[in-house]
């Protein structure tokens, strides 16, 4: 019976060291180096050929950080390879990168990049491209192939990339990570940096760049971007925090202008959306109060009488799942969408009273912004607005109020 407990009590000691063994292992296993890349072509000098430019980010996150020195510090090694359909090695560039950061929250940031770039000139033809890439506190080396097809350049002007190029955290299961472009409306939901590049083929004055946010054909916000030159290129951008960002649908529009050439414009669309959280009760109360243009229902009413923060937030979430429903659990784009209305609302209507409680901003809440707008003025000189929804067969007119604060609507067709 004695060495039937010893032998147990041996089993039992070799199941946990196996156990530790297994989580060792798990916590040692090299974490996947993951990088975007980018390759933008330019019209070059010499005649059949084109400037070609490799972009690389690296997130923090994706970097192993060891801590020495108080500091918590990474080092990167990549090498690119350009050949031709031979294998014939024609240009080759080796980076080394070491990275300190103070605080260990920020190796875990998959907004914060290391990035780093290189150009060369090829002929017109067929390529490939080799990318060898090992983080030295790892060891273990990675490589990416893939083919590369210069066309013959179409023209010889200022070139911008391949359109504006927005930086940040990005919904990956709908954007290629490795082309990070604008497509016909993206929303962003983080951090962003507006980045653009523009060839100088020749010696150019200086130059201006500027981003215009355009909302309904007007410009509501102008930012003037950062330049600097490296070599024979221009790169400009601009860093946003979502915290200052403009909230809304935007086409943003870059403007590149100096003396003796024409301004070139470059413009995408695009979305910028703040999640609806609330931090405080009066927060939360001042958006059930702005839910009176929509709010019914079984839910709205335990809503209104709703007495605890903690109530509040269910019924508010409850309303918005059971008549607005949405697959994602954290973010309800009819919520969102109507919150946006009513900071429009607010920042575009009203004088001395609040834009979502005027007419028209429920209409706006309600329909969204018009197909189009008339202007008119009587012989009062009393100014008019005909907001026309083609789509929706609905007009709605409103005339100038001094006394209300803002324009009254006096008839709905």
């Amino acid at each position: 019976m004695r060495d039937w407990r010893r032998i147990r009590r041996c089993g039992n000691f070799a199941v946990l060291f196996l156990l530790l063994l297994g989580v060792a292992a798990a916590m040692s296993s090299p974490k996947e180096l993951r990088y975007y890349y980018r390759v933008t072509r330019f019209p070059a000098d010499t005649p059949d050929s084109m400037y070609i430019h490799f972009d690389f980010s690296v997130p923090y996150s994706h970097m192993v950080f060891v801590l020495g020195d108080s500091l918590y510090r990474a080092e990167l090694l990549f090498y690119l390879y350009v050949m031709d359909t031979e294998e014939n090695l024609l240009y080759e560039k080796e980076w080394r990168h070491h990275v300190s950061v103070a605080r260990y929250d920020e190796t875990l940031s998959d907004s914060t990049f290391l990035q780093f770039s290189t150009s060369t000139v090829l002929p017109v033809g067929k390529y490939k491209v080799v990318v060898e890439s090992r983080d030295e506190n790892v060891g273990i080396p990675h490589y990416e192939r893939f083919s590369l097809k210069i066309s013959r350049p179409k023209s010889k002007s200022i070139v911008l990339g391949d359109m504006v190029f927005l930086r940040g955290k990005w919904d990956l299961s709908r954007v290629d990570v490795k082309q990070i472009r604008l497509s016909p409306r993206m929303v962003l939901r983080s951090d962003f940096t507006v980045y653009a590049e523009a060839l100088l083929l020749k010696d150019l004055p200086e130059l201006q760049a500027r981003l215009l946010w355009r909302e309904r054909f007007q410009t509501v916000r102008e930012d003037t971007l950062q330049t600097f030159r490296e070599g024979n290129r221009l790169k400009l951008y601009r860093a946003y925090s979502i915290r200052e960002a403009p909230l809304g649908r935007y086409v943003v529009q870059l403007e590149l202008s100096g003396r003796g050439i024409r301004t070139v414009r470059r413009s995408a669309e695009i979305e910028i959306v703040k999640q609806v959280q609330f931090y405080s009760e009066e927060a939360l109360d001042r958006a059930i109060e702005q839910l009176v243009y929509i709010g019914e229902g079984p839910a709205y009413d335990s809503l209104r009488h709703a007495k605890t923060f903690e109530q509040k937030k269910y019924w508010f979430n409850r309303f918005w799942q059971e008549y607005y429903p949405s697959a994602d659990s954290l973010n309800n784009p009819a919520r969102e969408e109507y919150y946006r209305r009513v900071r429009y609302a607010n920042h575009h209507f009203g004088d001395g009273i609040e834009g979502w409680r005027t007419d028209r901003g429920r209409i706006y809440i309600l329909y969204g912004p018009p197909d189009d707008i008339q202007h008119s003025m009587d012989q009062n000189f009393r100014n008019y607005e005909v907001w026309i929804y083609g789509k929706l067969q609905k007009q709605f007119v409103f005339v100038e109020d001094p006394a209300y604060g803002d324009y009254r609507l006096i008839r709905e067709m």
